[in-house]
């Protein structure tokens, strides 16, 4: 409500975090589908699997290390969202 107004500095810096999310977990999102349904056996609840995955890659990606192996680590999340309450 009172917060601090956002500067065009961390405008930019959200941008580019959001590129570098996208260019480094998207491409993932088939394997990540197709793990997920997998793990469900349902594809609308793969479908939440995946969107709940990305979420979580997300909000993890600030302690992202470039050049680590992001498709197995998307696959472990996926798996982990799954065990961890997810429906299926």
């Amino acid at each position: 409500m009172f917060g601090i107004a956002p500067t065009r500095e961390s405008q930019v810096t959200v941008e580019k975090q959001w590129t570098a999310f996208e260019a480094e977990a998207m491409p993932h999102a088939t394997s990540i589908f197709r793990i997920a349904l997998w793990l469900t056996r349902d594809q609308t609840e793969a479908e939440d699997l995946v969107q709940e995955t990305l979420t979580e890659a997300l909000a993890s990606f600030h302690r992202f290390v470039d050049g680590r192996r992001s498709s197995g680590r998307a696959r472990t999340l996926a798996a982990s969202v799954s065990g961890s309450g997810h429906p299926g």
